[in-house]
Protein backbone atom coordinates (compact mmCIF):
# COMPACT_ATOMS: atom_id res chain seq x y z
CA UNK A 1 0.00 0.00 0.00
CA UNK A 2 1.19 3.37 -0.74
CA UNK A 3 0.11 6.50 1.75
CA UNK A 4 0.35 10.27 0.11
CA UNK A 5 0.78 12.59 3.10
CA UNK A 6 0.86 16.13 3.69
CA UNK A 7 -0.13 17.94 6.86
CA UNK A 8 -1.91 21.71 7.64
CA UNK A 9 -3.84 22.28 4.48
CA UNK A 10 -4.87 25.75 5.39
CA UNK A 11 -6.72 26.23 2.28
CA UNK A 12 -7.40 30.04 1.87
CA UNK A 13 -4.53 31.11 3.89
CA UNK A 14 -2.88 34.50 3.26
CA UNK A 15 0.31 35.78 2.64
CA UNK A 16 1.57 37.18 5.52
CA UNK A 17 4.63 39.18 3.56
CA UNK A 18 3.92 42.78 3.03
CA UNK A 19 3.08 42.47 -0.44
CA UNK A 20 0.95 44.45 -3.09
CA UNK A 21 -2.95 43.24 -2.99
CA UNK A 22 -2.43 42.35 -6.93
CA UNK A 23 0.42 39.92 -5.84
CA UNK A 24 -1.32 38.95 -2.73
CA UNK A 25 -3.85 37.64 -5.09
CA UNK A 26 -1.62 35.64 -7.35
CA UNK A 27 -0.39 33.79 -4.37
CA UNK A 28 -2.78 32.72 -3.31
CA UNK A 29 -4.07 31.53 -6.49
CA UNK A 30 -0.85 29.55 -6.92
CA UNK A 31 -1.24 28.04 -3.37
CA UNK A 32 -4.35 26.86 -4.02
CA UNK A 33 -3.05 25.60 -7.42
CA UNK A 34 -0.88 24.09 -5.79
CA UNK A 35 -3.30 21.50 -3.97
CA UNK A 36 -3.99 20.18 -7.42
CA UNK A 37 -0.48 19.71 -8.80
CA UNK A 38 0.02 17.23 -6.04
CA UNK A 39 -2.95 15.26 -6.08
CA UNK A 40 -2.20 14.63 -9.68
CA UNK A 41 1.42 13.94 -8.60
CA UNK A 42 0.13 11.19 -5.67
CA UNK A 43 -2.27 9.68 -8.42
CA UNK A 44 0.82 9.07 -10.09
CA UNK A 45 2.77 7.59 -7.89
CA UNK A 46 -0.11 5.07 -7.24
CA UNK A 47 -0.82 6.11 -3.72
CA UNK A 48 -3.96 4.35 -2.95
CA UNK A 49 -4.76 7.27 -0.29
CA UNK A 50 -4.06 10.95 0.24
CA UNK A 51 -4.41 11.88 3.79
CA UNK A 52 -3.76 15.39 5.38
CA UNK A 53 -4.08 15.74 9.21
CA UNK A 54 -4.11 18.80 10.62
CA UNK A 55 -5.89 22.34 9.91
CA UNK A 56 -7.97 22.26 6.90
CA UNK A 57 -8.49 25.93 6.63
CA UNK A 58 -6.34 28.26 8.05
CA UNK A 59 -8.92 30.63 10.18
CA UNK A 60 -11.99 30.26 12.23
CA UNK A 61 -13.87 32.27 9.49
CA UNK A 62 -13.72 30.60 5.64
CA UNK A 63 -15.30 32.01 3.10
CA UNK A 64 -16.83 29.56 1.16
CA UNK A 65 -14.85 30.43 -2.05
CA UNK A 66 -12.32 28.64 -0.02
CA UNK A 67 -14.44 25.69 0.56
CA UNK A 68 -15.36 25.68 -2.67
CA UNK A 69 -12.26 25.30 -4.16
CA UNK A 70 -11.22 22.74 -1.62
CA UNK A 71 -14.21 20.58 -2.74
CA UNK A 72 -13.70 21.36 -6.55
CA UNK A 73 -9.77 20.56 -6.33
CA UNK A 74 -10.90 17.10 -4.83
CA UNK A 75 -13.62 15.83 -6.92
CA UNK A 76 -11.34 17.08 -9.99
CA UNK A 77 -9.14 14.08 -8.42
CA UNK A 78 -11.94 11.52 -8.27
CA UNK A 79 -9.64 8.77 -8.60
CA UNK A 80 -7.66 9.42 -5.75
CA UNK A 81 -9.82 9.50 -1.89
CA UNK A 82 -9.10 12.12 -0.02
CA UNK A 83 -8.60 11.98 3.69
CA UNK A 84 -9.45 15.19 5.71
CA UNK A 85 -9.23 15.20 9.72
CA UNK A 86 -11.08 18.32 10.66
CA UNK A 87 -11.70 20.05 13.86
CA UNK A 88 -15.23 20.21 15.23
CA UNK A 89 -16.00 23.31 13.29
CA UNK A 90 -14.93 22.30 10.11
CA UNK A 91 -16.23 19.25 10.33
CA UNK A 92 -19.59 20.69 11.19
CA UNK A 93 -18.99 23.37 7.96
CA UNK A 94 -18.03 20.82 5.66
CA UNK A 95 -20.77 17.97 6.03
CA UNK A 96 -23.80 20.56 6.00
CA UNK A 97 -22.72 20.60 2.04
CA UNK A 98 -24.83 18.58 0.13
CA UNK A 99 -22.08 18.55 -3.17
CA UNK A 100 -19.12 17.18 -1.12
CA UNK A 101 -16.94 14.71 -3.91
CA UNK A 102 -17.33 10.78 -3.44
CA UNK A 103 -14.01 10.50 -2.91
CA UNK A 104 -13.60 12.71 0.06
CA UNK A 105 -13.67 11.57 3.23
CA UNK A 106 -13.93 13.17 6.82
CA UNK A 107 -11.77 11.28 9.42
CA UNK A 108 -13.23 12.81 12.85
CA UNK A 109 -11.99 11.75 16.72
CA UNK A 110 -13.50 8.83 18.47
CA UNK A 111 -15.44 7.74 15.46
CA UNK A 112 -15.34 4.18 14.92
CA UNK A 113 -12.74 2.65 12.40
CA UNK A 114 -12.84 3.69 9.23
CA UNK A 115 -12.09 1.23 6.96
CA UNK A 116 -11.52 2.27 3.01
CA UNK A 117 -9.95 -1.10 0.53
CA UNK A 118 -7.66 -2.65 2.81
CA UNK A 119 -6.68 0.49 4.54
CA UNK A 120 -8.52 0.76 8.48
CA UNK A 121 -8.24 4.46 9.84
CA UNK A 122 -8.80 5.53 13.49
CA UNK A 123 -8.28 9.02 15.09
CA UNK A 124 -7.67 10.53 18.55
CA UNK A 125 -6.53 13.18 19.95
CA UNK A 126 -3.04 12.09 20.19
CA UNK A 127 -2.61 11.51 16.66
CA UNK A 128 -3.95 9.50 13.35
CA UNK A 129 -3.71 5.60 13.36
CA UNK A 130 -3.50 3.16 9.90
CA UNK A 131 -3.37 -0.28 9.47
CA UNK A 132 -3.15 -2.54 7.29
CA UNK A 133 -4.54 -6.06 8.46
CA UNK A 134 -3.40 -7.65 5.02
CA UNK A 135 0.02 -6.88 5.67
CA UNK A 136 -0.11 -7.04 9.18
CA UNK A 137 1.54 -3.53 9.63
CA UNK A 138 0.43 -0.57 11.80
CA UNK A 139 1.71 2.96 11.51
CA UNK A 140 0.97 5.80 14.22
CA UNK A 141 0.93 8.85 12.91
CA UNK A 142 1.40 11.14 16.69
CA UNK A 143 0.17 14.63 17.12
CA UNK A 144 3.04 16.71 18.90
CA UNK A 145 1.12 19.97 19.50
CA UNK A 146 0.07 20.08 15.93
CA UNK A 147 3.42 18.47 14.73
CA UNK A 148 2.99 15.38 13.08
CA UNK A 149 5.49 12.34 12.90
CA UNK A 150 5.32 8.85 12.37
CA UNK A 151 8.06 7.63 14.85
CA UNK A 152 11.00 9.68 14.58
CA UNK A 153 9.87 11.24 11.04
CA UNK A 154 8.57 14.44 10.85
CA UNK A 155 5.82 14.77 8.05
CA UNK A 156 6.36 17.93 6.49
CA UNK A 157 3.44 20.87 6.23
CA UNK A 158 1.72 21.72 2.81
CA UNK A 159 3.24 25.54 2.29
CA UNK A 160 4.38 28.27 4.36
CA UNK A 161 2.79 31.62 4.43
CA UNK A 162 5.51 33.78 4.40
CA UNK A 163 9.39 33.76 5.48
CA UNK A 164 9.20 32.73 9.30
CA UNK A 165 7.29 29.48 8.39
CA UNK A 166 9.50 29.00 6.26
CA UNK A 167 12.63 29.43 8.08
CA UNK A 168 11.23 27.32 10.58
CA UNK A 169 8.92 24.91 9.25
CA UNK A 170 9.74 21.43 7.39
CA UNK A 171 7.24 21.79 4.03
CA UNK A 172 6.52 19.20 1.08
CA UNK A 173 4.67 15.63 1.07
CA UNK A 174 5.37 12.59 2.50
CA UNK A 175 4.84 8.84 0.90
CA UNK A 176 4.42 5.84 3.37
CA UNK A 177 5.02 2.46 1.80
CA UNK A 178 3.89 -0.27 3.50
CA UNK A 179 4.90 -4.48 3.11
CA UNK A 180 4.27 -7.32 5.23
CA UNK A 181 5.28 -6.42 8.57
CA UNK A 182 6.91 -2.88 8.22
CA UNK A 183 6.39 0.44 6.58
CA UNK A 184 8.90 3.30 5.82
CA UNK A 185 7.98 6.90 5.39
CA UNK A 186 10.19 8.86 2.92
CA UNK A 187 9.98 12.98 2.61
CA UNK A 188 10.41 15.12 -0.08
CA UNK A 189 10.93 19.15 0.75
CA UNK A 190 9.14 21.08 -1.57
CA UNK A 191 7.48 24.35 -1.88
CA UNK A 192 5.40 26.40 -4.27
CA UNK A 193 7.44 29.64 -3.75
CA UNK A 194 10.94 29.91 -2.68
CA UNK A 195 12.68 31.67 0.00
CA UNK A 196 16.14 32.80 -0.74
CA UNK A 197 18.80 34.81 1.10
CA UNK A 198 21.73 36.79 -0.95
CA UNK A 199 24.66 38.73 -0.63
CA UNK A 200 26.03 41.83 -2.25
CA UNK A 201 29.71 42.96 -1.66
CA UNK A 202 29.87 47.11 -2.12
CA UNK A 203 32.80 48.69 -2.75
CA UNK A 204 32.89 52.96 -2.39
CA UNK A 205 33.29 53.47 -5.47
CA UNK A 206 30.12 51.34 -6.87
CA UNK A 207 27.54 53.48 -8.27
CA UNK A 208 23.80 52.57 -8.75
CA UNK A 209 24.42 50.70 -12.06
CA UNK A 210 27.17 48.64 -10.61
CA UNK A 211 24.80 47.98 -7.44
CA UNK A 212 22.34 46.82 -9.71
CA UNK A 213 24.69 44.38 -12.00
CA UNK A 214 25.94 43.23 -8.79
CA UNK A 215 22.31 42.15 -7.49
CA UNK A 216 20.96 41.05 -10.48
CA UNK A 217 24.26 38.73 -10.47
CA UNK A 218 23.31 37.49 -7.08
CA UNK A 219 19.96 36.84 -7.55
CA UNK A 220 20.64 35.38 -10.99
CA UNK A 221 19.21 31.49 -10.13
CA UNK A 222 16.05 33.22 -8.83
CA UNK A 223 12.38 33.08 -10.80
CA UNK A 224 9.41 34.85 -10.79
CA UNK A 225 8.25 32.60 -7.94
CA UNK A 226 10.98 33.47 -5.36
CA UNK A 227 10.96 35.76 -1.83
CA UNK A 228 14.02 37.11 -2.18
CA UNK A 229 15.96 38.97 0.76
CA UNK A 230 19.31 40.85 -0.45
CA UNK A 231 21.67 42.05 1.85
CA UNK A 232 24.28 44.62 1.11
CA UNK A 233 27.66 44.28 2.98
CA UNK A 234 30.78 46.26 2.25
CA UNK A 235 31.87 49.81 2.31
CA UNK A 236 30.24 52.90 0.95
CA UNK A 237 31.99 56.06 -0.36
CA UNK A 238 31.61 58.84 2.01
CA UNK A 239 28.23 61.10 2.20
CA UNK A 240 26.80 58.28 -0.55
CA UNK A 241 23.80 56.31 0.66
CA UNK A 242 22.46 53.40 -0.74
CA UNK A 243 19.03 53.86 -2.29
CA UNK A 244 17.50 50.72 -1.21
CA UNK A 245 14.25 51.87 -2.51
CA UNK A 246 15.18 51.74 -5.97
CA UNK A 247 17.50 48.69 -5.68
CA UNK A 248 14.40 47.00 -4.53
CA UNK A 249 11.98 48.12 -7.51
CA UNK A 250 14.73 47.16 -9.97
CA UNK A 251 14.60 43.54 -8.44
CA UNK A 252 10.81 42.88 -7.99
CA UNK A 253 10.87 43.05 -12.22
CA UNK A 254 12.92 39.88 -11.70
CA UNK A 255 11.54 37.96 -8.36
CA UNK A 256 8.15 37.89 -7.21
CA UNK A 257 8.90 39.69 -3.94
CA UNK A 258 12.24 41.29 -3.04
CA UNK A 259 13.59 43.05 0.15
CA UNK A 260 16.77 44.61 0.57
CA UNK A 261 18.77 45.22 3.57
CA UNK A 262 21.66 47.84 4.10
CA UNK A 263 24.10 46.49 6.22
CA UNK A 264 27.24 48.61 4.31
CA UNK A 265 29.45 50.75 6.37
CA UNK A 266 30.18 54.08 5.60
CA UNK A 267 34.11 55.27 4.74
CA UNK A 268 34.85 58.29 7.10
CA UNK A 269 38.73 59.66 6.99
CA UNK A 270 38.40 60.87 10.40
CA UNK A 271 41.75 62.42 10.69
CA UNK A 272 40.64 64.81 7.70
CA UNK A 273 37.87 65.75 9.65
CA UNK A 274 39.82 66.18 12.76
CA UNK A 275 40.76 69.92 12.17
CA UNK A 276 38.24 70.78 10.59
CA UNK A 277 35.90 73.69 12.58
CA UNK A 278 32.85 73.64 9.90
CA UNK A 279 29.39 72.98 11.03
CA UNK A 280 29.56 69.54 8.78
CA UNK A 281 32.30 68.14 10.47
CA UNK A 282 31.42 69.17 14.05
CA UNK A 283 27.92 67.04 12.80
CA UNK A 284 29.97 64.38 11.17
CA UNK A 285 31.96 63.78 14.13
CA UNK A 286 29.01 63.98 16.79
CA UNK A 287 27.28 61.59 15.23
CA UNK A 288 30.43 58.82 15.01
CA UNK A 289 30.40 59.59 18.91
CA UNK A 290 26.89 58.49 19.07
CA UNK A 291 27.18 54.73 19.96
CA UNK A 292 23.46 53.93 20.21
CA UNK A 293 23.57 54.29 16.04
CA UNK A 294 24.18 50.84 13.98
CA UNK A 295 26.87 51.34 10.92
CA UNK A 296 23.69 51.63 8.60
CA UNK A 297 21.88 53.88 10.56
CA UNK A 298 24.54 56.27 11.08
CA UNK A 299 25.96 56.01 7.54
CA UNK A 300 22.47 57.11 6.71
CA UNK A 301 22.39 60.11 9.30
CA UNK A 302 25.71 61.32 8.19
CA UNK A 303 24.78 61.10 4.42
CA UNK A 304 21.44 62.85 5.11
CA UNK A 305 23.38 65.21 7.26
CA UNK A 306 25.93 66.25 5.25
CA UNK A 307 24.37 66.70 2.12
CA UNK A 308 21.65 68.83 3.95
CA UNK A 309 24.56 71.53 5.59
CA UNK A 310 26.23 71.44 2.20
CA UNK A 311 22.77 72.67 0.62
CA UNK A 312 22.59 69.79 -1.92
CA UNK A 313 20.00 67.33 -2.21
CA UNK A 314 20.16 64.30 0.02
CA UNK A 315 18.87 60.60 -0.73
CA UNK A 316 16.23 59.63 2.15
Amino acid sequence: MKFFLTSDLRVGMECTESISVEAAHRWAQAVTEKLDTILEKAIRMGADLAIFPGRVFNSIYVPESAVDALLDTVRANRDLPVILCPDSETHLRLSVRKDLPDNLILLCEDDETMTIGKTELSRSEGGITIRVPSENVTAELTDVAGVFFDGAVRLPSFEPSGWEEAENGVFGYAVMDTGQNTHKTFCTKETRFKYRNAEVNVEPDDDAQALRSKSEKAAADCGGDTFLRLTLKGKTAFARAVDTAALREYLQGKVFAAEVFDNTVMVVDERALENDISLQSEFVRLVLQDDSLSEAERGRLITCGWNALCGREGNA
